[in-house]
């Protein structure tokens, strides 16, 4: 399905609430286009298509996870085109302050604060998502015949 790497933040953050308590830039010189996302979110790690484990696991499954986020959110900003551009820019843009505050605290989650917990479900990062997902359904999805 189109949208299964963007559904994965709303399950980051659920984790992240119910454990409570950048640049997005990758750097490399692809073409920004639908096909390059495209391409780009069918290699979306599993912690994403299938949203993390309760409570992330051990701090090394969440630092392994949320790095694997990070790269594949830098990657897909780095080639969307302009009508998702700035939205993924947001995503992974909100994920770099989670990731760094995560690092912070050695990947505990128990340990992150409300604040960061809430990066990931501002109404910027939602409605963000909320355009990536109509957009990658749009042009991404397998046509038939």
């Amino acid at each position: 399905m189109a949208t299964r790497a963007f559904i994965g933040v709303a399950g980051v953050l659920v984790v992240l609430a119910a454990c409570g308590s950048g640049s997005s830039s990758s750097g490399t010189n692809q073409p920004r286009s639908a096909a390059a996302l495209c391409a780009v979110e069918r290699t979306a790690p599993t912690a994403i298509v299938k949203g993390p484990a309760p409570h992330l696991g051990t701090p090394s499954v969440a630092r392994r996870d949320f790095a694997r986020a990070t790269r594949f959110f830098d990657r897909a900003a780095a080639v969307a085109p302009d009508a998702v551009h700035h939205d993924l820019e947001t995503i992974a843009n909100a994920l770099h302050l989670v990731v760094s505050r995560l690092a912070a605290v050695h990947y505990d989650i128990t340990k992150l604060r409300p604040p960061y917990t809430k990066t990931l479900s501002t109404p910027q990062v939602r409605a963000a998502t909320t355009r990536i997902e109509q957009y990658l359904a749009t042009n991404c999805a397998k046509k038939s015949g």
